[in-house]
Order: C-alpha cells, then structure tokens, then sequence
C-alpha cells in the first residue's frame, strides 16, 4: 500500500473508506484532518513524520514507542502508512476483536519487524509501559512523556515482570517468541492477555491521534 498514492487523500476517498472499515463518515473526515498533520506531502506516514508527530503531542523520541506505534498501522510491512491503514488502526485501537487485538499487541511488540518477540523488545515495551502509566496517573498526560523517570524499584519490578512473561512465552525456549506461541498463549492465559494488553493499549497510545 505504501508505494502507491495515499488513498484517503482526496475527499472523494472518503466515502469508500467508511463503507470499507465499517466507520462513521464522519470520524473518518476527523480522521483525514488528522492525518493531513501527521503525513508529508506524498500523502502518506513515514517512520520520520511520525517521530516528528509523536515528539510534538507527547514529547517523546522514544524508540519503542516509535517502533510500538508505526508497526500498528504499517499493516502491510511498506514502511509507509496511508489513509486507509490509519483509519483501520485506529478503529481497531478503539474497538478490536480479541483476535485483532492479539494481532495489535504482537506487531507493537515486535519493535524489529522480524516476525518474533525477544526478552529485549518485552522489556523495553514494559518499561515504555510503566512510563506511560505515570505519565497518565500522576501527570496526567501533560508535560513531556521522556521526562517521566521511573523510581528505581518500579524498573526493577517492571523488568522482572517483563522477563517472568517472557519465559512463560518462550514454550521452546528458542530465545524467541513466534506469532504462533504468542497467539496460542493470548487466547489461553487471561492473566498474560491482561497484561499484554495493558502496556500496547496504553491511554497515551490510544489517544496520541484523537482531536
């Protein structure tokens, strides 16, 4: 999709991309507004306007948040995000299925693209997770997401945290997580769900292109 024309970039677009992910006409012009600000002047997102985007909302150069939040929407691996890939994640941020949702949090998790999850990438998701957490609880929301420290113990507890999940996912110990591990875990471990969920459904991420 990335190499061909933004498709949501004239309006005439719009009409067909509400019928084709099922939203509201109009969320999906609020959407094009936002997107306009987000995009460059081909009319898509590249991981260099979406850092420039992320740095001017939340304040953050963060690399796994970076990574965490162009992998949701570059749903077709072009390094290039456009209209209709926006609206799709969006939407899917907001209301997923379980099975979209497993989908969403494996590629956020999956910070390379390489198609695993390693003890590095949970880890840096989590700490990225508790970070935004404290960003949402105690400022709430405001200010510069980079600027949050995190207490000593809450990394320690975050990281620990981090490397129990990941054992319980590494089921052949290969020092990797594949989709198939994940998949298979998510839909049977509803502790492991909550906690996935939690870090890659962040209210930081959620809202990041809500106007």
């Amino acid at each position: 999709m990335g190499n061909k024309p933004a498709k949501g970039s004239k309006n005439a677009d719009v009409e067909r991309i509400a019928q084709e992910t099922k939203v509201d006409k109009n969320e999906v012009l609020k959407m094009l507004e936002t997107f306009k600000a987000v995009s460059d002047k081909s009319g898509n997102v590249d991981k260099k306007t979406m850092q420039a985007y992320i740095q001017n909302n939340v304040g953050s150069t963060n690399s796994a948040l970076l990574a965490a939040v162009f992998n949701i929407f570059d749903t077709d691996n072009s390094k290039q995000i456009n209209f209709q890939e926006f609206v799709m994640a969006i939407n899917l941020l907001s209301n997923p299925t379980p099975e979209e949702a497993i989908d969403i949090c494996f590629r956020s998790l999956d910070l390379n693209g390489d198609g695993y999850i390693s003890k590095g990438e949970l880890k840096e998701m989590a700490l990225l997770g508790a970070r935004m957490k404290r960003h949402v609880q105690i400022f709430n929301a405001q200010g510069s997401l980079d600027n949050v420290d995190l207490p000593i113990s809450e990394v320690s507890r975050a990281t620990a945290e981090a490397e129990q999940i990941f054992n319980l996912m590494d089921m052949d110990k290969s020092r990797s997580v594949s989709r198939e591990e994940f998949t298979a875990l998510m839909e049977d471990k509803i502790e492991l769900r909550k906690y996935i969920e939690g870090i890659v459904f962040n209210e930081n991420i959620r809202n990041l292109f809500k106007k």
